[in-house]
């Protein structure tokens, strides 16, 4: 039975990545009238709010000291290729099935990590690699439905995930976790700021309100997490990930109609199976 510190922990993830979706939901409803670049610009700079919260009473340059500059550099611009993808995906398709493909990331990371991070891919980790990835055909059809661009994003979006983590993983657990996201989303503010000159569009004040809300959920979702690994696992959160699907669904039926068929239902399942078969798996090689 989990003890209230874990429980709290829990309830913490799922939060988190029920504002992730918030974020993305957001993302997609105000793409349809603003540049990729202002949605990450306004996303970003109010994102940084409840990010404040981190320093937990720490100065700001005693928390931001780093000298892996490289490592912030190469996340910032993967953070970035990534949202940029998200939301190109989600734009194109229902909510739902992009929701899908993204999830797959983890498993890209699965066979990255070989590569770039010296690690032994068992394989027990390669078979649910493929059943992972069947979940993925399955919600695609090939040849069944007329291919939609927006899988490539949402693919991208995945590919970015993992190299992400890659990144995070190299730099170490010294690196407080307020530089991690503070000069991430410092990239993104700056490099949005500068594709911002072209293509900027005056917000009304109620998608100035959407904006606003887009950044604290992406913010409020970074705190829980931060939170949340400080009384659970990083595989508990990990499976709390998958729980994203859930409120796609939700929200994807509430504001756009949106009803995935059998094959998202079925290949949504197989991919969500897969990432959790991976985790028990990896927590029981720490164990």
């Amino acid at each position: 039975m989990l003890n209230k510190g874990r429980h709290l922990g829990v309830l913490l993830a799922a939060f988190s990545f029920l504002m992730f979706s918030v974020m993305d939901a957001l993302g997609k409803q105000l793409s349809s009238d603003y540049s990729f670049a202002q949605i990450t610009f306004f996303s970003s700079v109010f994102s940084l709010i409840p990010i404040i919260f981190m320093l937990n009473g720490n100065s700001l340059s005693s928390v931001l000291v780093t000298t892996q500059y490289r490592y912030h550099l190469a996340r910032g611009i993967i953070i970035l290729a990534m949202r940029f993808s998200a939301l190109f995906a989600f734009s194109q398709m229902d909510f739902a099935d992009t929701f899908s493909i993204i999830l797959t990331g983890p498993l890209l990371l699965c066979l990255l990590s070989p590569v770039f991070l010296a690690e032994r891919i068992s394989v027990y980790q390669l078979l649910c690699v493929c059943l992972g990835f069947a979940g993925t055909i399955v919600v695609l059809r090939p040849g069944m439905v007329t291919f939609n661009l927006g899988v490539l994003g949402a693919l991208a979006a995945a590919l970015c995930f993992a190299l992400n983590t890659i990144v995070m993983r190299k730099m170490g657990p010294k690196e407080s976790p307020a530089a991690v996201l503070f000069y991430g989303m410092l990239f993104n503010i700056l490099a949005s700021g500068l594709l911002l000159t072209n293509s900027f569009t005056v917000p009304t004040w109620s998608d100035l309100g959407l904006f606003i809300l887009c950044g604290l959920s992406a913010g409020l979702a970074q705190l829980c997490i931060f939170l949340a690994l400080k009384r659970v696992s990083a595989s508990v959160t990990g499976m709390m990930q998958y729980t994203c699907i859930v409120w796609a669904g939700v929200i994807g039926y509430i504001v756009w109609d949106d009803i995935p068929d059998n094959f998202v239902i079925l290949g949504s399942s197989l991919i969500v199976i897969s990432g959790l078969m991976n985790i028990r798996h990896a927590t029981r090689q720490v164990a």
